[in-house]
């Protein structure tokens, strides 16, 4: 890469740092571009050389929020393991602890969960139905399928799972508003484990 690139590079991403801290803390309506360009020490014209508008910006943002989620999720998972239901039970703590790990971005989720104009709203829908199928195909890859029963619908017992797992999730980040604590999240974990120890007995051999 040459010197130039580089630098670009660097430039670029100072842009995006600068702009997740004004979504996060503004939204998407009231962040001002004004303010991103003097936080990340560039030129307007060069925010919108990167970036042909603030949608732009927001959406891609937004996209690289996820995909950092996902990867500090799978990055904590043993895929070598091949028991879906640990997977998932591990995964979804994970999933917790890197909202956690990464307070700025669950506020840029918070912050902007209620957008519903400019196309962005359907935008931001794709991004997470994206993400949701990435995770689950992950989840499913490569399982041991021989740990169910005999003669059991797969299909209908992974989805039971899916849709349960992901009740759960949502219930807990309702209940709490993304606030992880270590009482709230054993919380979880016990609420968790409840529920896959009950898939164990009933779908497994």
């Amino acid at each position: 890469m040459s010197e130039l690139n580089l630098e670009q590079d660097v430039r670029k991403d100072r842009i995006l740092d600068a702009a997740l801290k004004e979504f996060a803390s503004k939204g998407y309506y009231k962040a001002s571009t004004n303010a991103i360009v003097k936080e990340a020490n560039v030129s307007k014209g060069l925010l919108f050389h990167y970036f042909q508008s603030k949608k732009v910006l927001f959406i891609t943002i937004y996209r690289r929020s996820y995909e950092m989620i996902l990867n500090e999720i799978f990055d904590h998972v043993n895929f070598s393991n091949r028991d879906v239901l640990w997977r998932l039970e591990v995964s979804t703590i994970e999933r917790v602890n890197a909202h956690r790990k990464y307070e700025l971005l669950t506020r840029f989720f918070i912050t902007n969960e209620q957008i519903n104009r400019d196309g962005i709203k359907e935008d931001i829908d794709i991004i997470k139905k994206e993400y949701v199928q990435k995770f689950y195909e992950k989840m499913f890859y490569d399982i041991d399928y021989y740990l169910f029963k005999e003669h059991l619908n797969l299909n209908d017992a992974l989805q039971v799972i899916r849709y349960t797992i992901d009740r759960i999730l949502a219930d807990y980040e309702d209940k709490y508003n993304h606030v992880v604590d270590c009482a709230n999240l054993e919380r979880l974990s016990k609420h968790l484990h409840h529920y896959i120890t009950f898939f164990k007995d009933a779908f497994y051999r």
